[in-house]
């Protein structure tokens, strides 16, 4: 089996816990890498942007002209390997980022693009409104602590999915099968 080469974008935020629990599924052929430039982004066969402040990660993507905010765009939509992104990743792939003029002079170059929705930051409240709290959670199952503490973030909001090869059915976002050519 050939190796593939999976980077975390490791400029800031929960880029750690993303590494660490790729290394826990112990595949031999899995390769991880931290992506923190150019050359560490042509590595690799896939992509994670993990979570953070959306607005710092894409800070760190402005140095020398726009460089790697310029690779990652070629990597999502001239190349088109697979990207995943969660919490500040998700935006950063959103086609449409709402709620950015107050936080960001990056204007229509905010988000890398690629997935097609619109996404409201900070929906839920700025940072100040995240919070640390006890959960009781009630199951038979044994995989589930009974006190857990949670950390509640400001996580974004899909406004609107843009694309007719999306639908939403039972809040179960579903893509259309490809017709056959």
């Amino acid at each position: 089996m050939s190796e593939i080469t999976i980077g975390v974008l490791s400029l800031q935020g929960d880029f750690e816990p993303h590494i660490n629990h790729f290394i826990k599924l112990q595949i031999p052929s899995l390769n991880i890498i931290q992506v923190r430039n150019v050359h560490d982004l042509g590595l690799c066969d896939g992509l994670v942007i993990p979570g953070g402040e959306s607005t710092t990660v894409r800070r760190c993507c402005a140095y020398e002209n726009d460089t790697l905010y310029n690779a990652l765009v070629h990597f999502i939509h001239v190349l088109k390997k697979p990207i995943w992104g969660t919490c500040a990743g998700c935006i950063l792939l959103s086609k449409n980022v709402e709620n950015i003029k107050l936080y960001s002079n990056f204007g229509n170059k905010f988000s890398f693009g690629g997935l097609d929705i619109t996404i409201c930051r900070n929906f839920y409240g700025s940072q100040n409104d995240s919070f640390i709290c006890s959960l009781n959670i009630i199951s038979d199952s044994s995989a589930f602590k009974k006190d857990l503490t949670a950390a509640c973030i400001r996580a974004p909001y899909i406004r609107e999915i843009l694309s007719d090869e999306v639908q939403i059915k039972k809040n179960k976002i579903i893509k259309k099968k490809n017709k056959k050519k």
